[in-house]
């Protein structure tokens, strides 16, 4: 399933509903926005053991992606569960429910926000992110950009099974002027290799 908005005043609105993408080679979903705006609704979607990203997303240049996740499932995959890349004054928002990536070869939820109006606002709300292979959720936050996360009844357990001690069940990082906003209302991160939770704040960032 892949979704593709490219320059300004365009418009893309997909929903897919009780739809299985299993064992896709490369990503079971992509969502690419260039200057436009693209909205993807996935309710009761399994799209796992693919061989990169189990969803994987990027918006640049002043786009807009809107990410609506129900009960899916990303497991499995190669890489990362769900990656989105959001640079140029771009927006993220993502609505994260009842949903699992477990056992990831790379990160269960990763998110990487970058330049000046640039902005990502992320709800996960009753989600695993457990066993994967590297960390559980990963958000860097850089140049002056805004990263808003909240999760709630959610668990980022059992991450780092790469066998090194250098993964955490969450990691945020904040550099270069740039802001985080973060919210974890019974949240667990136990058993992961590193931390459970392991924030960092550099050069001017503002993290609270």
């Amino acid at each position: 399933l892949a979704i593709d908005s490219q320059n300004a005043g365009t418009i893309i609105n997909v929903t897919a509903t009780d739809t299985n993408l299993n064992n896709a080679g490369i990503n079971a979903v992509l969502a690419n926005v260039d200057a436009g705006t693209g909205s993807l609704t996935l309710t009761n979607v399994t799209g796992t053991n693919s061989g990169f990203e189990g969803l994987s997303g990027s918006v640049a240049t002043g786009g807009v992606l809107n990410l609506e996740l129900d009960t899916v499932q990303f497991s499995g995959s190669g890489e990362d569960g769900l990656n989105v890349l959001v640079t140029s004054a771009s927006v993220f928002n993502a609505c994260i429910e009842n949903s699992t990536f477990d056992g990831n070869g790379f990160t269960g939820i990763r998110i990487d926000t970058s330049d000046s109006g640039t902005e990502s606002n992320v709800h996960i709300e009753g989600t695993s992110v457990d066993g994967n292979t590297e960390g559980g959720l990963v958000a860097n936050v850089t140049a002056s950009a805004e990263l808003n996360l909240r999760t709630v009844n959610s668990s980022f357990d059992a991450n780092g099974t790469f066998g090194s001690n250098d993964f955490d069940g969450v990691f945020v990082s904040a550099a270069d002027q740039a802001t985080a906003r973060l919210l974890f209302n019974t949240t667990s991160a136990d058993d992961n290799s590193r931390n459970g939770f392991n924030f960092s704040a550099t050069n001017g960032a503002y993290m609270t």
